[in-house]
């Protein structure tokens, strides 16, 4: 029982030294921005310097925005970066910077106000699906008709024997070029919507 008393009168004494103001010069020194915040308890906004010892090293990853905010990864290595006077712009993984994405409400960026952040859905990449299937699709679609249509176009205009050996060798060029064409055109739609 004696124990228990002496824990108590020390766990209020470490509370009342933790309220009590920092006695450092503060990192933040400005005043409130509006003039009935104020924080919970002393010291909440007036954190002292935290030392590190650890190195760091900073890369910038893009140039030419304004008070960029939030930033978003994306599947293929590109970033979605907010700027707090309303814009949204995509930031390539080579670092280059994409114009404004059109479509955002209107943001009111006085103040404390903008667009601050900024999340991909949890599906985005579920959500393309029937996109891509449907492309894989009318490619399966198209191939045939292709291929019959210059065999169909060979086979009318034989007159002789060696007219046979240059429609085939032409239908395997046109096969090979469409299908080219076609796995060239999957590839790229592919990477765009990843």
């Amino acid at each position: 029982m004696k124990i228990h008393l002496l824990v108590l009168p020390l766990a209020l004494a470490g509370t009342a030294a933790l309220a009590q103001a920092p006695a450092c010069q503060p990192l933040e020194t400005r005043e409130a921005n509006a003039s009935d915040q104020r924080p919970a308890f002393a010291g909440q906004t007036r954190a002292c310097a935290a030392p590190r010892s650890a190195p760091y090293k900073v890369t910038v990853v893009a140039t030419g925005l304004v008070k960029p905010w939030a930033v978003e990864p994306l599947p293929d290595g590109a970033l979605l970066v907010t700027e707090k006077p309303g814009r949204m712009r995509i930031v390539s993984a080579r670092g280059e910077l994409g114009p404004p994405l059109a479509g955002l409400p209107a943001v009111d960026a006085r103040g404390q106000g903008g667009l601050l952040d900024v999340a991909l859905s949890p599906g985005f990449a579920a959500s393309l699906e029937p996109i891509c299937s449907s492309f894989v699709s009318l490619i399966k679609m198209v191939i045939a008709p292709i291929i019959f249509c210059t065999v169909v176009s060979g086979i009318a205009h034989i007159q002789d024997a060696k007219k046979v050996g240059r429609v085939g060798v032409k239908a395997l060029i046109y096969f090979e070029i469409v299908s080219t064409f076609a796995l060239v055109l999957g590839l790229i739609m592919g990477n765009l919507f990843q």
